[in-house]
């Protein structure tokens, strides 16, 4: 009788470490990811994403961002996203994946009068990527890292000119949701994050991070692969071609992560006098947000907060392939 108990408990225990949950036997029917401007590759706010039989809809926040749960999956399903100014797109529900970026096309009408606004400014996005660089493919060529550190990360921009005027920051944050990582990874996980962006000199002494101009809070409320960070009411004038922009990582239980590692540990040495080993796990605190590192030809500049406060150069890659980081700074001149 007690073993009739026992292995019931024993499966419940499994499902909780493992980070499994009741709604992963219906994992396709939640439907989330964030739309694009095609041309632009800048999140749309305000797109309406409906599913078309089921006729459940909601719209994407101010990352592009939507979370859509079906009760009553249908595999004929379409989803519509409409957006005013943008060509509605269909997706059949069988085509679709979670964290799936799609990309609207903007109307005729709304080209013609974008094109009429930017004439007033020109806008040049610095160290840019894009959904290639972030998008890992398993299959493919494309991968991906996941980038951290204790305190803060600062890469080094170069404007055209003086005086430039900061309008967007965008950054590449790694999803650890489980349908997308090994469940082994990551034992507990959070689409929540804070975190602060700093604009900063470069230092006429060290030629690093010097003095802070602008400071922003940043909190992260879902599970968006492109994050864009609005500036432009903040009224941003960079006096030099060079500066810096950084992120400190908050160390708070809001952003905790825990990660599940295995080292080989001596069990015992046998007849022979060698060693048997055995994997245990380990556990490891990260901290939110994990952004996301990709193979790039030319990366640019970039320095590391170490522990005594000072900052220190990330070492040259010496590999054909260099290593970035996906954080990129739009300004108007």
């Amino acid at each position: 009788m007690r073993n009739a108990q026992f292995k019931p408990c024993l499966t419940f225990i499994i499902l909780i470490f493992l980070g499994l949950s009741p709604s992963w036997s219906i994992a396709q029917s939640l439907f989330e990811g964030q739309v694009f401007n095609r041309r632009t590759e800048t999140p749309i706010a305000g797109v309406t994403v409906t599913l078309q039989k089921e006729k459940l809809a909601t719209s994407t926040n101010d990352q592009g961002y939507f979370n859509l749960r079906s009760s009553t999956e249908q595999p004929n399903d379409t989803l519509i996203f409409t957006g005013i100014g943008y060509v509605t797109l269909k997706i059949p529900v069988a085509n679709f994946d979670v964290g799936m970026q799609v990309l609207l096309t903007e109307s005729t009408n709304m080209l013609e009068q974008v094109d009429i606004n930017v004439r007033k400014l020109k806008v040049e996005r610095l160290n840019a990527f894009s959904f290639a660089h972030i998008r890992e493919d398993p299959m493919g060529d494309v991968r991906t890292r996941a980038y951290t550190t204790t305190f803060q990360y600062a890469k080094l921009f170069v404007a055209p000119q003086e005086n430039v005027m900061l309008h967007q920051i965008d950054i590449g944050r790694r999803n650890f949701n489980p349908s997308f990582s090994p469940v082994r990874e990551l034992i507990k996980s959070k689409t929540q994050a804070r975190f602060k962006l700093h604009i900063m000199q470069v230092d006429s002494k060290t030629g690093g991070p010097g003095k802070i101009l602008f400071s922003k809070d940043v909190l992260l409320r879902d599970n968006s692969l492109m994050i864009a960070i609005d500036l432009s009411k903040d009224q941003i004038v960079l006096k030099d071609q060079r500066f810096f922009v950084a992120v400190e990582w908050l160390h708070i239980p809001f952003n905790e992560l825990v990660k599940l590692e295995y080292a080989a540990k001596v069990n015992k040495i046998n007849r022979k006098g060698n060693q048997v080993l055995e994997d245990v796990a380990n556990y490891r605190i990260l901290y939110q947000p994990a952004l996301i590192e990709y193979d790039g030809w030319k990366p640019a500049e970039s320095w590391v907060m170490k522990e005594d406060g000072r900052w220190r150069m990330n070492p040259p890659v010496k590999t054909n392939k260099g290593s970035d980081v996906a954080l990129s700074a739009t300004i108007k001149y």
